[in-house]
């Protein structure tokens, strides 16, 4: 039984008195809940979004007790902010980001200073070999046509340069490597070498 408790977050064989917890069970219960509570009701600092070189959005929740209250109106962006970010926002990327606080104020002002920079390394790492297997693809694909290096019928090897320049993707920006050593000790906690 002690490795069922031990391997669950669940409260499981707290034991009791009577139709009550023990004490000490009673009072650790006590105090996660109010670890809960203030984490839902503390606010994130008006300033944390341009301290990381966001743009600060708002959501459809006029304020904080109205997203308890209503949390559907949270998961939009209000008009101005759909419009701010339309402006200020990358153009062209194919993910943008939005840390929103939620329920927990604390965990984004503890975990989005690491977690952002982690999640634009596996970004850049994801798209360095999506783009070399999508060329890879093509040029199976176009078979020995595709390797043409010269000539009007392939663009002057416009595939087959593309292709080979894919090769430098996992170099440039970092390398591949470097990505994932990043991902791995910021999002997994792996220790260094």
């Amino acid at each position: 039984m002690q490795r069922v408790v031990e391997a669950s977050p669940s409260r499981l064989a707290q034991g009791r008195v009577g139709t009550r917890y023990t004490t000490k069970a009673y009072v650790q219960l006590r105090a996660e809940h109010a670890i809960a509570l203030d984490a839902v009701h503390s606010r994130i600092a008006d300033d944390f979004a341009t301290k990381l070189g966001l743009i600060p959005l708002a959501t459809r929740a006029k304020d904080h007790a109205e997203y308890l209250l209503h949390p559907d109106q949270g998961r939009r962006l209000d008009d101005a902010s759909r419009e701010r970010l339309q402006k200020q926002g990358t153009m062209g990327a194919d993910v943008v980001i939005i840390v929103g606080d939620g329920l927990s104020a604390v965990a984004v002002e503890k975990q989005a200073p690491t977690l952002l920079p982690a999640l634009s390394s596996a970004l850049k790492y994801y798209g360095a070999e999506l783009n070399k297997r999508r060329w890879e693809l093509m040029m199976a694909a176009g078979g020995a046509d595709a390797l043409e290096w010269e000539g009007a019928r392939s663009n002057e090897g416009a595939a087959a340069r593309t292709w080979l320049r894919t090769k430098a993707n996992s170099i440039e920006g970092g390398t591949s490597e470097v990505q994932l050593n990043v991902v791995a000790k910021r999002i997994l906690g792996l220790p260094g070498i």
